[in-house]
């Protein structure tokens, strides 16, 4: 046996069967986690073990690491690390990879719709048809501009946001962007124009986030920069619920310094039922589906598997993250 891998995704998940099978037919044992015991404690207790783990979303804090001595790495399904102490987990000698660019389709995807559903007032449109209130809305129409008109900011240009803008190309929108590494052959290639923080912010009547939640991004989208916004702008979040203060945002959308937002995450998840943008009816809402296809499940959950292999059989693993932790084995 190479190896025993505690899958902390759901087992009926789409794809999960067929990677549990892969990782075996490769000579690994498969624990299923209880996916009604993911807090803190119940984690550490199934996970004590086995030496590599297949994860989702769950957190993993510094103390669980320093309590799993034969754990050797995680496989973080997805790109975002947020959830776990990457810090503690080097010193503990355990590797910790992702898999970005696996869900960057599916994520786009649902972030030009977003775009396009909050720009055309779907929801809204909708909801009038179902209460039957269509023959109120004879003459009343309210305008909206076309997205040829627009200006896309995209703050982050990684995988998910160079994919938005392929896919709304075709609209003839003006793209601008920034990312704290640039990527200037893919914004040529694109017709990005790549600009300062600052400028994104301002210029935006869309302004899409694509950034990881750390502590330079946590609540960037706050009550300074949404006051530099245009009060015409809109707001679309497929990232991380963490990078807006929401609080700051509610009082942004209730007082026309912003005129909307679409957001698929939240700061805490699920959503409280108390959260007071909930309240408002310039906010459209999912409840964190962007990576929900079928294509974007296979991809990561076969990608998380493969770089399991890697790692066990000495492998160059693509997408460690903390190099480093070589240094405490």
């Amino acid at each position: 046996m190479k190896g025993k891998v505690l899958v902390t995704l759901r087992a009926d998940s789409h794809s999960i069967p067929e990677m549990k099978k892969y990782l075996e037919n490769e000579g690994f044992e498969i624990k299923q986690a209880d996916v009604s015991r993911m807090g803190e404690s119940d984690l550490t207790e199934q996970a004590k073990d086995c030496t590599a783990v297949i994860a989702g979303a769950e957190t993993w804090t510094g103390a669980m690491f320093e309590q799993l001595p034969k754990l050797k790495c995680i496989m973080k399904s997805g790109a975002g690390l947020d959830a776990i102490d990457i810090v503690t987990a080097t010193k503990c000698g355990v590797a910790i990879a992702n898999t970005p660019g696996q869900n960057s389709h599916a994520v786009a995807d649902m972030t030009a719709s977003m775009i396009l559903s909050i720009l055309r007032q779907n929801i809204k449109y909708d909801s009038i048809v179902r209460n039957k209130k269509w023959s109120e809305m004879r003459g009343k129409a309210q305008l909206c501009h076309e997205l040829s008109a627009m200006t896309v900011g995209l703050l982050g240009f990684g995988a998910i946001a160079r994919r938005v803008a392929e896919i709304l190309s075709g609209f003839g929108c003006r793209f601008i962007a920034y990312d704290v590494n640039p990527d200037q052959e893919a914004a040529q290639k694109l017709n990005v124009e790549l600009l300062t923080f600052e400028e994104v912010i301002r210029q935006s009547d869309i302004l899409s986030l694509h950034v990881p939640l750390t502590e330079e991004t946590r609540n960037c989208i706050n009550e300074k920069t949404l006051s530099m916004m245009k009060p015409t702008a809109m707001i679309v979040n497929t990232c991380r619920g963490g990078v807006i203060c929401e609080q700051d945002l509610c009082a942004a959308l209730k007082n026309g310094v912003i005129q909307a937002a679409a957001l698929d995450v939240f700061t805490i998840e699920p959503i409280e039922n108390d959260n007071p943008l909930l309240t408002l009816e310039n906010v459209q809402f999912t409840p964190h589906m962007a990576t929900a296809t079928f294509e974007a499940m296979e991809n990561m959950y076969m990608a998380c598997a493969k770089q399991t292999i890697q790692f066990f059989d000495g492998e160059a693993v693509p997408y460690i993250v903390n190099p480093d932790y070589v240094k405490y084995l």
